[in-house]
């Protein structure tokens, strides 16, 4: 969901927007902290607390955050006073070369690794195109079961069939190893989007699921 931006991103001559004073403790990147990066990721926790990331920095553990002021790090990056209305429990993010940020609740819970074979429903455009797909699912959800619903949901939405799942555990950034930086990736995302999803599409004519049609 977009956020007003009705604040131009500059300090002078205008009241000051957060509902926290400038003196306010706050944690960030130290990239930001010197100038040498941009902000990608605010985060304000269920508590009010607020954290700021750069987009090379998403994976690091908030122990490695350094501290701030609001007032700090709202002049040296002035466009976070577009932010200033931030729910609690709530992120905002805004890519290089977005026109305005984006909101969302904050993801909750450890991050799971789901992985399904699935097929496109009939009444789906690409069960002309494809025989089916092995969907790779990174989830943030409280437990196991909660995950496997919400990417079950998700999928099937999209108009997918899918069976029991072929593998099914959480997952940590740490378990991955420096070769496999795509999944890096897609666990990265997640902890923003709360679930990513990775369509590996097979042709027609290896239909799977036991060429269920």
């Amino acid at each position: 969901m977009p956020l007003d931006g009705g604040h131009s991103g500059t300090l002078s001559h205008m009241p000051w927007p957060f509902p926290d004073p400038p003196e306010t403790p706050v944690l960030a990147d130290a990239q930001l902290i010197d100038g040498t990066d941009d902000i990608y990721l605010v985060q304000r926790t269920a508590d009010g607390q607020w954290r700021f990331r750069s987009p090379d920095h998403l994976h690091a553990d908030a122990g490695a955050l350094a501290a701030t002021t609001l007032g700090d790090i709202a002049k040296r990056h002035p466009l976070i006073l577009q932010v200033a209305s931030l729910d609690p429990g709530h992120d905002a993010w805004r890519p290089p070369e977005a026109d305005g940020w984006a909101t969302a609740p904050a993801p909750q819970g450890p991050t799971h690794f789901l992985q399904f074979e699935g097929l496109p429903n009939p009444d789906n455009a690409e069960h002309a195109e494809f025989g089916g797909a092995f969907i790779n699912c990174w989830v943030r959800a409280h437990s196991l079961d909660e995950a496997l619903a919400i990417a079950a949901a998700d999928i099937e939405a999209t108009g997918w069939t899918i069976g029991e799942p072929l593998e099914a555990y959480a997952i940590e950034r740490a378990d991955y190893t420096d070769d496999q930086q795509t999944a890096i990736e897609q666990f990265d995302q997640a902890q923003i989007d709360g679930e990513v999803y990775e369509f590996n599409t097979y042709p027609l004519d290896e239909r799977g699921m036991d060429d269920d049609e």
